[in-house]
């Protein structure tokens, strides 16, 4: 999906609950308006897709104006960062990470990528890294960046 996409750390005033506020800008409203339908069906499957070991997609909506168009979503808020971040800081203090707590993550990823290829219709990640995997701090792992989930038909 093109776009540009600016992320920002939000206070869910009705829940109490910080979540991310995900903006995804499309500078040339004409192709936007070419993909709309297939936008809102595919954040229509991301906002129904419940799994521990994945990001919570909460709520999203469209803002069509003058030359733009956006999609804005709300995600819910990973405390510890992404595992790349997290991995950084490990590093930084000497601290290797055990074959366990990998093969535990490890499982968990996996987890997540069997629950979104066996949905109907199957969804892709299409950008798994260690910046779209985060860790919680009691060592939960979830797969996010509802950008780059893709369905396919």
């Amino acid at each position: 999906m093109p776009g540009i996409q600016s992320t920002f750390l939000a206070m869910d005033t009705e829940e109490g609950v910080e979540v991310v506020w995900n903006e995804l800008l499309f500078t040339d409203k004409k192709a936007f308006k070419a993909h709309e339908e297939k936008i809102k069906t595919m954040f229509e499957q991301l906002v129904l897709v419940d799994h521990p070991n994945i990001v919570k997609l909460h709520k999203y909506w469209l803002d069509v104006k003058d030359l733009k168009a956006r999609v804005i979503f709300i995600t819910e808020y990973v405390s510890s960062g992404s595992l790349k971040q997290f991995l950084k800081k490990t590093k930084k203090n000497h601290k290797a990470m055990n074959a366990r707590a990998w093969k535990r993550w490890c499982t968990q990823i996996l987890s997540a990528l069997s629950f979104l290829h066996s949905c109907e219709p199957p969804i892709i990640h299409g950008n798994l890294t260690s910046d779209t995997i985060f860790i919680q701090h009691n060592g939960l792992i979830k797969i996010g960046s509802g950008r780059n989930l893709l369905l396919r038909s």
